[in-house]
């Protein structure tokens, strides 16, 4: 790989979110540990070996408060992503957020909106299609 390049990339940053809190509650579960069973997997390794600064940024879990609604719970949630993000970016850095749940994506762009301020390109890379399999 041209050196060249590499030294022009920015450096990746993962920011897991651990949450179930914008999914079906059956689902759940799964959603809450997808971030952090990522990272123990590595995920961002083999960006690594390719010569990409790649780091996790640590997990955000939501608030522990009891008796929160669970809309002010992904509310405050993805106000968290948000500033993470706004100050992944304003580092110089590419934010990469993973979790499993994909109502966070509303911190995601809120958190790069505010650091360009304007609104953000994005690609967005989602798992499945969300077709109901339930009547």
């Amino acid at each position: 790989m041209n050196d060249k390049v590499i030294a022009k990339q920015r450096p990746v940053r993962l920011i897991g979110v651990v949450s179930g809190l914008g999914v079906p509650p059956r689902t759940c579960a799964g959603s809450m540990r997808a971030a952090a069973a990522l990272e123990l997997a590595d995920a961002g390794g083999g960006m690594r070996r390719n010569g990409i600064d790649c780091a996790w940024d640590g997990l955000i879990a939501p608030t522990t408060e009891r008796d929160l609604p669970r809309d002010v719970a992904l509310r405050r949630l993805c106000g968290q992503v948000a500033e993470r993000v706004a100050a992944c970016v304003d580092s110089g850095a590419l934010p990469v957020v993973v979790s499993g749940d994909h109502a966070l994506a509303v911190g995601t762009w809120q958190g790069v909106a505010r650091a360009l301020g304007r609104s953000p390109g994005m690609l967005w890379i989602h798992a499945h299609h969300d077709a109901p399999t339930e009547t």
